[in-house]
């Protein structure tokens, strides 16, 4: 659908001979002169799909001015079809900016319009695209409108525009000399004759031009300005180089995605880099949507529809870059294949918005898939139950309590796209899984399941009216086996939950009494060894106070032992003080205290003090020889004594 606002193209600068840059004034949010009304929010929830767009324009030479939309009706075959005529002259680069800018209209009216800045025409191919240089062109933009109704606002009934993409940028006419009806009155209108075509072909490879030519333009314009590669340099990587260097991480998980402008991916870096990594043909598989077949000879014309760039060292998604891939599939008139489908899993992945694809084409109906297939479905299901059947994982067996393996995955139901299946490990919740088939060979890709639910939706009356058909009995048999196997499974599954949860409760009962059993087992062990450890530690202290208490004794018996006997080696010196000088008095005193015992210093005493008094014996003077012996005044007195003795025996002689 075109829609047209009171908008221009302006400000048309020339950066070479081939390209000009230009400002467009593309509509101002709310109501409108069509008695539409587009939010602003509608409005920049769309900004995404203006990338990349054409700028188109139907030239009138006789005028040598722009008309309006263009178009023609033809005949063809008794019907009147309605051609495009329209040519594209530039594009809305990925590097364009997109702003809100107050204008002040003829009326007085100020109205805020969305404005394209950096916009390239194609001034050097089409002369008539010079026309725009140095004067302003009104500008019509044309959406595909993907949900909207007639509603009531601010008392008035207007069509609302709720959600849209950006199709085509339209140059019109303006009034001058050469044709002075020559202004196109913006206005809206629905052609709906029979249908609306263009010559795809011839656009697309004007409009492809047109871009090959911005790539090197600009290339040119860099080197103009100092840079030194040469254009093969910009644009190609030598065979010989690729997978030469090192390897690239890949990282597409929702969190490493990259929200970084796609205009500011270099997509000729991009798969240079991708081309030189050890790992590129896994690259190149991730990275773009086709991988045509040759495309080894020719990656620049056989590698389409980016999605990822290179950073921080890993290839991840860049969701503008995704976004602007279903934009440019929608623009080629591409809206069911397998690019759409593997770009849908990439939204879902991402967790984007899917409303934007057409539900029709993304799968096969049963009756499509089994015409398909026919007489191979059968096989199709055992391949499937086999592939699954190799997937694994382990649990603990309630009955034995040995760790297990058991099969992971039990067929459901697959279609085209997916396999549907019963995820044992994870609850046994029900999720589908990607899957594609080469010759005879299924392969499943277990990274990305999808959880799903089961709706219950009429049932599809079967083949009976396909006349082209003739294998009802055998569909029939085929299906009655699926509903069969998927009831049996579904039985076998209730019944194996049901005897685990009942295995899980009696284990858990068991689980539950023993451990009731060792809590009063431990504490009545905790007890014991409570009552032993006070028990211990009152000893302790006992054994303590006792060894404090012997300690003193000790003490003081030594002490004691010590006083007595020094008391008795100072009787025993005073007693015989006579035979020995004051200094062998004080040095048997000494000796006195550092000995042992008393009774080896008192031998030894002795015996010195016998020499003593052996040596005053021998003396001539008899009277000062015994002048020092008392004559004891009783006789009769004990003269066991030794010295008694022996002064009795030299008296006689």
């Amino acid at each position: 659908m075109r829609f047209e606002a009171e908008a221009n193209i302006g400000n048309v600068k020339e950066i070479n001979p081939l390209f000009s840059l230009c400002d467009i004034y593309v509509c101002y949010p709310n109501l409108n002169r069509n008695n539409m009304w587009i939010s602003k929010e509608a409005i920049n929830d769309a900004l995404y799909s203006l990338k990349n767009v054409p700028i188109v324009g139907e030239y009138l030479k006789n005028k040598d001015n722009f008309g309006d939309h263009g178009g023609k009706i033809e005949n063809e075959d008794g019907k009147l079809v309605y051609v495009e005529t329209t040519m594209p002259y530039g594009v809305v680069p990925e590097s364009a900016i997109f702003d809100w800018e107050l204008v002040t209209e003829k009326d007085g009216t100020i109205n805020e319009y969305l404005v394209v800045r950096g916009a390239y025409l194609w001034t050097g191919r089409y002369k008539e695209a010079q026309l725009l240089i140095g004067q302003r062109f009104n500008q019509s933009m044309e959406i595909n409108i993907e949900e909207g109704s007639f509603v009531e606002i601010d008392n008035k009934k207007v069509f609302e525009i709720r959600k849209f993409i950006f199709s085509a940028l339209c140059i019109l006419g303006i009034e001058k000399e050469s044709d002075p009806n020559g202004h196109v009155e913006p206005c809206f209108e629905s052609a709906s004759i029979i249908a609306s075509s263009l010559d795809k072909d011839k656009f697309k490879q004007e409009f492809n031009q047109m871009i090959k030519e911005l790539k090197f333009s600009l290339s040119i314009s860099n080197l103009d300005k100092g840079g030194e590669k040469t254009k093969m340099e910009v644009d190609f990587l030598k065979k010989d180089e690729w997978g030469t260097g090192d390897k690239i991480e890949i990282d597409l998980s929702k969190e490493a995605a990259s929200d970084d402008a796609w205009g500011s991916v270099d997509k000729t870096a991009l798969r240079n880099s991708i081309l030189k990594a050890s790992n590129y043909k896994t690259l190149v598989n991730k990275c773009y949507l086709i991988v045509e077949d040759g495309w080894e000879d020719a990656p620049s014309n056989h590698l389409k529809y980016p999605v990822c760039q290179i950073k921080n060292g890993k290839l991840v998604y860049n969701i503008n870059g995704v976004q602007a891939a279903l934009q440019r599939l929608h623009q080629e008139g591409i809206t069911s294949s397998a690019p759409i489908d593997k770009l849908k899993k990439i939204y879902r992945k991402l967790g984007l918005d899917t409303s934007n694809f057409s539900k029709e084409g993304n799968s096969l109906s049963k009756k499509e898939l089994l015409k398909k297939f026919k007489l191979t479905y059968t096989q199709m299901y055992d391949e499937f139950n086999r592939v699954l059947g190799e997937v694994i994982y382990k649990v603990e067996d309630w009955w034995s309590g040995k760790i297990v393996e058991r099969q992971r995955y039990f067929l459901r139901d697959f279609d085209e796209s997916y396999v549907y299946v019963c995820d044992c490990e994870n609850d046994y919740i029900d999720v589908k899984l990607p899957y594609s088939v080469s010759g005879d060979n299924i392969t499943i890709d277990y990274s990305s399941p999808i959880r799903i639910k089961y709706t219950p939706t009429d049932w599809d009356g079967g083949l009976e009216d396909d006349p082209d058909y003739d294998n009802d009995v055998v569909i029939d048999s085929i299906q009655d086996y699926a509903h069969k196997v998927d009831s049996e499974t579904k039985e076998k599954f209730a019944s194996l939950k049901q005897q685990q949860e009942s295995m899980k409760q009696e284990y858990e009962e068991q689980i539950n009494s023993l451990k009731q059993e060792y809590e009063a087992k431990l504490q009545e062990h905790q007890d014991t060894v409570f009552a032993a450890t006070s028990k211990l530690e009152s000893a302790n202290n006992e054994i303590e106070q006792l060894k404090e208490l012997l300690d003193g004794l000790s003490a003081f018996k030594a002490a004691k032992l010590e006083q007595e006997k020094n008391e008795k080696v100072d009787s025993l010196i005073e007693e015989n003080s006579k035979f020995f000088s004051v200094e062998e008095i004080d040095e048997w005193r000494n000796k006195g205290k550092e000995c042992d015992s008393f009774e080896s210093f008192e031998k030894e005493f002795k015996l010195a003090a016998f020499a003593k008094i052996k040596e005053f014996i021998k003396t001539d003077d008899a009277e000062k020889r015994f002048a020092f012996i008392e004559k004891p005044e009783d006789k009769s007195q004990d003269e066991s004594d030794v010295f008694s003795r022996l002064k009795n025996k030299f008296e006689k002689d």
